[in-house]
């Protein structure tokens, strides 16, 4: 029987892995092409079924639109405490928006998640967490998550990275809020308004740190 040269034989095996790899890729390729990317978070939470109940969490069983009633905690777990206490007990910068200058908001914070959430009456919550340093640069994040959801707009405001979501923009599961996201020094500050887009930019562009206490 005539034997094949060993460097032949080589050859065809490595033909054989070669081909059995390109279609072990090609499977994990079309696998990721049909399932498609997982959902991004915003700021520290976990995206869950739009970019607006993806940032604040109001707790188990709740509806997102309990942050605004005054009768629940703005999100579980949380304790309610001072303005000036919010920056010290969450151990980040802690802004304010001067637009509603005058109303004291209710606060609360959770110092082991170090999210802290400003509530004016029924009417207005801005929540903040610091920004995960294993994310992407937030304009970036920003960009992505408005194509993905197919929801509001980016740009900038006070020529920080932001992304804007009008009420009426209908994103999976959003509710009839508008909706301002924008990236301070590191501190992804949101905005919840029962109010028009135009007054939900202008109380973000309003935002400024406040003093410990």
């Amino acid at each position: 029987m005539t034997s094949r040269p060993l460097q032949a034989v080589g050859r065809i095996r490595l033909g054989w892995i070669v081909a059995a790899l390109a279609v072990l890729v090609g499977t994990v390729a079309i696998a990721f092409q049909l399932s498609g990317p997982p959902s991004e978070p915003v700021g520290g939470a976990t995206q869950k079924s739009s970019p607006l109940s993806g940032q604040v969490d109001p707790g188990p069983g709740r509806d997102f639109m309990a942050i605004f009633d005054e009768k629940q905690p703005l999100f579980d777990p949380g304790t309610e405490t001072s303005l000036g206490q919010a920056s010290s007990l969450a151990k980040m910068t802690v802004y304010e928006p001067q637009a509603v200058s005058g109303s004291t908001p209710e606060t609360w914070v959770n110092p082991e998640t170090q999210e802290v959430g400003l509530r004016y009456g029924t009417g207005l919550v801005v929540y903040e967490v610091p920004w995960p340093l294993s994310a992407d640069d937030p304009a970036t994040t920003y960009d992505r998550q408005a194509k993905q959801w197919q929801a509001g707009y980016t740009g900038r405001i006070s020529g920080h990275p932001a992304w804007v979501i009008p009420e009426d923009s209908r994103a999976p599961g959003e509710p009839p809020v508008s909706v301002v996201h924008v990236n301070i020094d590191g501190v992804d500050v949101t905005v919840y308004a029962k109010a028009s887009i135009d007054e939900a930019v202008a109380i973000a562009e309003s935002l400024q740190p406040v003093a410990s206490g």
